[in-house]
């Protein structure tokens, strides 16, 4: 299994590639820090730099050429910004992405995100777009509560 992880060079995207190798998973990491890339590598990713808002078909082609699961972690969460910015990042970047992803035959995509712009029915419409997904959060089955000690 080929695994790639956006948003790998902070937070959520780190740790799942850290994770990942740690695993012995095989795993592809993109982001904007060439820096952060570097270490990935050392981890045993093989690292891509790319801004997933300017990403064009043909360099989302290359990049997930081989992969099976997408664990997309990119998102643009902060205390400030345009709505235009949140929405160019956390909507339409996932967007296209799940599209190409489609397009181009990875198996599941598993959407980590932090982003407080978006909200989780927001992110499972356009789920429900691309995949032709059935859940709706009416549908999904609550979540259970620890047990208590």
């Amino acid at each position: 299994m080929k695994v790639l992880v956006t948003g790998a060079t902070s937070g959520l995207g780190r740790n799942a590639v850290e994770f990942l190798c740690q695993k012995g998973i095989s795993v592809r990491a993109t982001g904007r820090n060439e820096a952060m890339g570097k270490l990935l590598e050392k981890m045993g990713a093989e690292f891509v730099p790319a801004d997933l808002t300017e990403l064009v078909s043909s360099q989302a082609k290359v990049m997930l050429a081989g992969i099976d699961t997408l664990w997309h972690c990119s998102s643009f969460t902060s205390p400030w910004g345009t709505q235009q910015a949140f929405d160019l990042a956390n909507v339409r970047a996932t967007r296209r992405l799940g599209e190409w992803a489609v397009a181009w035959g990875v198996r599941n995509f598993i959407h980590i995100s932090s982003p407080p712009c978006t909200s989780i029915i927001t992110t499972i419409a356009i789920l429900k777009k691309i995949f032709a997904l059935t859940a709706s959060p009416t549908s999904l089955p609550a979540a259970k509560q620890p047990a208590k000690r």
